[in-house]
Parts: structure tokens; sequence; C-alpha cells
């Protein structure tokens, strides 16, 4: 890391700012500054109606062991349970859930760093500064939704156990023998938020393994214990051993059905068929027997997991700021997708280092964006994996800027 020699006046011994150090924090100081002008003071999102409530039921006991509870468990409780245990805290503002949904999304921007922190200053600087002001982890701070919690806990869990370029660190501490059960416990609160990131278990198995089979094995059960305790509550209060939510169902039969024009997310499901008791057999029924409108549906729900997510401030007295930032977000958007296929591709038949050691991370990505294609789509749907897509898109960028940089300078020695 590169530091900035500053001579101290009096003859005293001249001390180091580590200019990596003060770039990151002016970064951060930049974002919190965005965070909260952008803060939204009705707390609003897409499903902020059935939180508020959560939060004001969940405080209550009683409503744990009532089967109506998150609506027969479709929805999911993790954040339900969070909003409910700060307006416990306050008595009942959740001004601090948009508080620490900031910090949240503010400590994925050092998460980042780590994680890129092996392929030198450029990559982890310009990973930092990405994550801190990407749009999507602004919306996923501003909103009132599980979406940033499920992030914040994947980030964290995979930076528990990446250690150096996904290799296990040297243990010197009872400290780093403890990160793959803190990584499990991460995933567990992860999918107690929203049950479909199970999907990246494998590859934080697999990065669990390569510290030592005793160490995966603590992993796992540390990540299923809190579905399996959910399962049991579920069992004795809903009859079901269900530990995860119950709308995957339903939502599959919104995405693959003769009724819809986009495979969207709608508030109340189509009628199931006759002689359809199960939406999941109807959905199949409907793919198997129409495979080109299924496939129509399939590549509209692919475009728009990668939209991007719009919020405005009050700029309505500027005549096109909104529309200019309306052009800025797609722009963003495609040029981090593009960058991310452009490694998935590259991956194929290069290897490291000529390309960034990111690997299990974007297998990671890649998984997450997959699990949701058979299901009806919306556009927040992958935001929370922006973070670790971002860690690979980024090092992509500067590797292939170093690439055509030094072809250019072989180019120029030639002649």
């Amino acid at each position: 890391m590169s530091t900035l020699k500053v001579n101290e006046p009096n003859g005293q011994k001249p001390h180091f700012i580590n200019s990596e150090i003060f770039g990151c924090s002016f970064v951060l100081v930049l974002a919190l500054a965005i965070h909260l002008i952008v803060l939204d003071p009705a707390f609003n999102g897409p499903d902020a109606t059935s939180n508020f409530k959560f939060a004001q039921l969940g405080q209550d006991w009683g409503y744990w062991l009532n089967p109506d509870a998150f609506w027969g468990y479709q929805f999911p409780m993790g954040y339900g349970t969070f909003l409910a245990v700060v307006a416990h805290v306050t008595g009942g503002s959740l001004v601090l859930a948009q508080y620490l949904q900031i910090l949240a999304a503010i400590a994925m921007a050092p998460m980042g760093w780590y994680l890129t922190r092996h392929m030198g200053k450029t990559v982890r600087l310009v990973t930092f500064a990405s994550i801190a002001l990407s749009p999507s982890v602004f919306w996923l701070a501003r909103d009132n939704g599980y979406e940033i919690l499920i992030s914040f806990f994947m980030v964290a869990s995979v930076s528990a156990l990446w250690g150096l370029g996904g290799t296990p660190p040297v243990i010197r501490n009872k400290f780093q023998r403890t990160l793959p059960a803190i990584a499990g416990l991460s995933m567990a609160l992860c999918m107690m938020c929203q049950g479909k990131t199970i999907i990246v278990i494998p590859v934080l198995m697999y990065l669990a393994w390569k510290w030592s089979k005793t160490q995966a094995f603590l992993f796992t059960a540390c990540s299923f214990s809190l579905p399996l305790v959910w399962a049991i509550r579920n069992h004795f209060v809903l009859g079901r051993w269900n530990p995860f939510n119950s709308s995957s169902e339903i939502v599959f039969w919104m995405g693959n059905n003769a009724n819809t024009k986009a495979g969207e997310y709608v508030i109340l499901p189509p009628p199931l068929p006759s002689g359809f008791t199960s939406y999941y057999s109807a959905g199949l029924d409907f793919i198997i027997n129409q495979p080109e409108r299924s496939y129509s549906l399939l590549l509209i729900r692919m475009v728009r997991l990668i939209e991007p997510m719009y919020f405005y401030p009050d700029w309505s007295a500027v005549k096109g700021a909104n529309v200019a930032l309306h052009l800025l977000m797609i722009l963003l958007s495609l040029t981090g997708a593009t960058l991310f296929m452009a490694y998935s591709m590259g991956r194929l038949w290069v290897r490291p280092p000529s390309i960034p050691s990111v690997g299990p991370i974007a297998i990671l990505v890649i998984l997450f964006v997959l699990v949701h294609i058979p299901f009806a789509t919306e556009v927040r749907h992958t935001k929370p994996i922006v973070p670790l897509a971002l860690c690979v898109a980024m090092p992509t960028l500067v590797y292939l800027f170093r690439r055509i940089r030094s072809s250019k300078t072989f180019v120029s020695s030639e002649f």
C-alpha cells in the first residue's frame, strides 16, 4: 500500500498518512452523505404494508405461535423480525432500522475491498468505490424490504470464509478459527430472510471445505441451525416441516401461466385451471404444453433481472435531470452486467493470473441469478447480489484496462 510522507515541523520525526485509508474514508463519507440525501422519510417498499404489520405484531410472543403469522409463513420471517426488534427497542419507531440498513450497505464496501485485496491496490480501491457508490446499494439501504439483509449476510459469509483469494488464512488466533462458524450463522440469518438463498450454500461449503473437514461441518451445522429451529416451530404450529417461506409455489405459477404477459409478480395469482390442485403442477403443465410461449417468458424474465433500480430525488425543478439520471442508471447496469459476462466467458478458456482470481464469487453470483428465472421476477430480486457481482466486474475492468495498455506498449515498442 502506498503512503504519503509528511514532514513534521520542529525537528519531529516524520509520520505517514496511508493514502489508501484516506481515499476509502473519503468515499465512505461521500456515500454516507448520499445515503442521507436519498433517505426515504416514508420508508417505503413493495412489501412495506405487510412489513409494518409484522413489525407491530412480532413484538407479541403470542404472534409466533399463531398459524397466520407472516401470512401463514408465505412471507419470510427474517426481515419482519428485524423490524419487530427495532420497533420494540425504540418504542414503535423504525427510523433506527433505516440507519441500520445504511450501516449494512456501507459495511459491504470494506468487505468488497477485503475480497479483492489480493489483486492489488487499484483493483481493491475500484471495487471498494463501486460498491460504496453503487445505485443498487443505495436502493437496498433505502428500501423497506428483506433485500438489504440477504445482501449483507451473503457478503459477510463469503468474506468470513475467503481468506486470501479463496484460500483459508494461516490460523494465528482463536478468532480466525471461529470464522467458518460466523459465516454459517450469517447464512442462517440470510436464509431466514429469504429461503432462495440456499442456492449459494454449495459454493460456501466448498470454501469452508478448503479450511478443513471439521470447519466445513461446523459451517454447515451453523448454516442450518436457525432453519431447523423454525422447521420445528412450523411442525407444531402449521403441521408441516417447512424451514423456509412457502410462497415459491404461488410465485412459480405467477411466472408460468397462460394469462401472464411478462411473467411478472402480481398481487393475486390467476385461478388454477380445472383439474389442478397444485400451483406447481399447473405451471409445469403450461411449460410442457406451450413451450414457445414459456421460452419467450423465460427470456423476458431473464432481461428483467438485470434492469436497474430507479429512485429519484425531487429534481422536478431541474428540467431533464431525472431523465439524465435514468440513462445513467441504465448505463451503469449494462456496464456491470457486460463486465461480469466478460469475466464469465473469459473464464472458460483463460485462467488466473491472466484474469481475476474470483471464480467462487462468480459462481455464487450466477447461482443466485439463476434461481429466480423459473419464477415470476421483479427488478429488485437480483439487486442483493450486486455487491458480490461488482467484486467480479470491477477487477475484470482493471485487468482489461491493463491488458489494453500493455498491448499498446508492446505495439509501440515494435515500431
